[in-house]
């Protein structure tokens, strides 16, 4: 009997350590970029989403340095993120920032075109509107698992390259200046800035 119970034992850890996750660190070259091209706040300690005028996308481009992963698959991915400050001017309609994955690149410099990234894989993570986002608190989202599993797949060397993560709002701002301000890889607080946190099995 005590033999059974240790072999029982024995295997549920076996099982639960071959689960693990590894926390990524956002790149300190994260900027913002807006779409037009216009780049700015380079080495800056917060970047925004949301809109700069009535019409106009603001996003928040970041980079992530892919791990090593050792041929596991992904289960599940989480990216959290830190909002400084909710910034709705006048009373805009309520808009959601989403995530979208973009390229994969061995340079961690984001290109004009990342803020224009397609592929949603994040949902909701804030809301834009009038007196609805909290200051200096933690926002956190799944993101969809196969799409980083996917890079892996299609990459054998993908591990030490950079996926380009972008916030932007689903539906460009009605007001100016309707914007979320979250925190960078250089806030001076570690604890603020951006990471994803991936698990494996």
């Amino acid at each position: 009997m005590k033999k059974m119970i240790v072999g029982a034992v024995v295997a549920l850890t076996a099982s639960i350590s071959m689960a693990d996750s590894i926390t990524v660190n956002a790149d300190a070259a994260d900027q913002q970029a807006i779409v037009g091209g216009a780049m700015g706040w380079v080495g800056q300690v917060t970047a925004m989403s949301g809109s700069g005028a009535p019409g106009t996308v603001v996003t928040y481009v970041i980079p992530f340095k892919l791990p090593d992963i050792g041929g596991k698959p992904i289960t599940n991915v989480q990216l959290n993120v830190y909002v400084v400050k909710g910034y709705p001017y006048g009373a805009p309609q309520e808009t959601y920032v989403d995530v979208y994955g973009g390229r994969v690149a061995s340079s961690s410099a984001v290109m004009s075109n990342d803020c224009n990234s397609a592929t949603a894989i994040g949902d909701n993570i804030a809301k834009i509107s009038k007196g609805a986002e909290t200051s200096n608190t933690v926002k956190s989202v799944e993101l969809t698992a196969s799409f980083f599993q996917d890079i892996y797949k299609n990459d054998e060397s993908a591990a030490g390259k950079y996926v380009f993560l972008t916030l932007r709002p689903d539906v460009a701002p009605a007001s100016a200046s309707a914007t979320i301000t979250w925190a960078t890889a250089n806030d001076p607080k570690t604890e603020n800035r951006p990471t994803l946190v991936i698990s494996t099995k």
